[in-house]
């Protein structure tokens, strides 16, 4: 159930239409409370999401954790959606929106995903470079997105290095939904890439409203079409980048093949969304190590 984009995106609605309820009552509260509690509801899954990925990370496969690091990524997508019913419901929304503690929050979490995306790869490597090698592209390359996700998470939190940050991941994203597409993979297998990408839009989205909050109208749309220019300059660059540096081989080896698709069996069985695949892969890659996954990885 988890595994799905409507589910994800169904959480955010879900969300969005609650935050709309409560929205009269947090409409007559001051909005850095309401984003003050925000931040703290936010923090709160970060820190059950990171102490559960990092139990199955040290001490094996274990499916109440994984359980309860999907429950705590579904959790951030409903109240992600709850902000945004809620801001709609006050006078002006950037007035929520453009509250410092929104933005810090949804810098946080995204943060901690990508420098958890980045270190949990290596904990399922015989897996990852059996996909990365199916899709045409090389150990190094994989060993360089690892890097850059890691690098970009802890950027999101540096105010000089947050701009060029957040361009990197979309980048990031954008490519690996490239890739799913170019491989023919089905939707569902693209959700935690969408997921973030509907999170880094919103973040470029908030931080053009704030940084022109006590400027013109005409700054602020500036600033918007900025955000907007640079989602699609971040595309074009994802699909140029992802078929120049895929492999032109079409030939490839069946007994991998083979592999990553019993790989799937048991990813569609763990939840998916931003703390999903962490905790996902890495046990799919210590299962799929007892069925000789790793000779596999070791002819790569």
């Amino acid at each position: 159930m988890f595994y799905r984009v409507d589910y994800v995106v169904g959480l955010m609605l879900f969300g969005f239409v609650i935050g709309l309820l409560i929205g009269k009552r947090t409409a007559v509260r001051a909005p850095n409370n309401v984003a003050k509690a925000y931040y703290v509801l936010v923090t709160a899954t970060v820190i059950i999401g990171f102490l559960a990925n990092a139990v199955v990370m040290l001490h094996g496969p274990s499916q109440g954790w994984t359980f309860i690091a999907g429950l705590a990524g579904s959790i951030g997508n409903f109240i992600f959606g709850a902000l945004f019913g809620m801001a709609v419901r006050c006078a002006e929304p950037e007035d929520l929106l453009t509250q410092p503690p929104v933005l810090a929050a949804l810098r946080m979490a995204v943060a901690f995903t990508f420098a958890l995306a980045g270190i949990g790869k290596a904990f399922s490597m015989p897996f990852m470079i059996g996909f990365f090698t199916q899709s045409g592209y090389t150990v190094e390359f994989l060993k360089f997105v690892m890097f850059a996700e890691v690098l970009g998470g802890v950027g999101l939190l540096v105010p000089w290095a947050f701009l060029p940050s957040l361009f990197g991941l979309t980048i990031d994203m954008f490519g690996a939904v490239a890739t799913h597409v170019r491989n023919g993979d089905p939707l569902n297998d693209s959700t935690g890439a969408i997921n973030m990408l509907i999170r880094l839009s919103a973040i470029g989205a908030i931080w053009a409203l704030s940084s022109s909050a006590d400027k013109p109208i005409r700054i602020t749309r500036l600033r918007l079409v900025g955000v907007f220019i640079a989602l699609v300059v971040a595309l074009g660059i994802a699909v140029a980048g992802s078929f120049a540096l895929h492999h032109s081989s079409q030939t490839k080896s069946e007994t991998t093949t083979a592999t990553l698709e019993h790989a799937d069996t048991y990813s569609t069985r763990l939840p998916y969304d931003e703390f999903h695949w962490l905790a996902g892969a890495f046990v799919a890659s210590r299962q799929l190590t007892a069925e000789g996954f790793t000779q596999i990885g070791r002819q790569m």
